[in-house]
C-alpha cells in the first residue's frame, strides 16, 4: 500500500527551505515526472517538519534513515509510489563520517558566527 506521486502535488505539503539537499532531490524528483509542488509550509530540519506534521496532521516527505531514529508511533508512514530515491550524501572528518544534515548544520552554524 502506498500514496502515488501524482497524488501529493494536490495536498498542503510541509518540506524543508529550497536550500537543502533533500528538499532539492524532492523537487527534481517531481519535476521529472511533470509534477510541481507548492509547499503550504518551508522548515529548515526535519525534526521541525515531524512536529509540524503530527500537530497540523500535514503532509511531509522525509528520507526513511531519519525515520529510522526518531518515534514514530504519532504518525502514519506511506511508501510513495515510485519511491523517491533520496541519497544519503556523506563528509568525512577525521575519523567520523557524517550525514548532509549535520554538515549543512554545522556549516550554517559556522556562517552565523562569522557575520557575528
Amino acid at each position: 500500500m502506498g500514496t502515488h506521486i501524482k497524488d501529493l502535488s494536490g495536498h498542503s505539503l510541509f518540506l524543508l527551505q529550497e536550500k537543502y539537499l533533500t528538499r532539492q532531490y524532492i523537487d527534481g524528483y517531481f519535476k521529472s515526472r511533470g509534477l510541481q509542488i507548492k509547499p503550504a509550509v518551508e522548515l529548515s530540519d526535519m525534526h521541525s517538519l515531524l512536529h509540524m506534521t503530527i500537530l497540523n496532521q500535514g503532509i511531509t516527505i522525509l528520507p526513511k534513515s531519519y525515520l529510522n531514529t526518531v518515534d514514530t508511533r504519532k504518525i502514519r508512514q506511506i511508501p510513495i509510489i515510485p519511491s523517491i530515491p533520496l541519497k544519503e550524501a556523506e563528509s568525512y572528518t577525521g575519523k567520523k563520517f557524517m550525514g548532509s544534515t549535520i554538515k549543512e548544520f554545522i556549516e550554517h552554524m559556522l556562517q552565523s558566527y562569522q557575520s557575528v
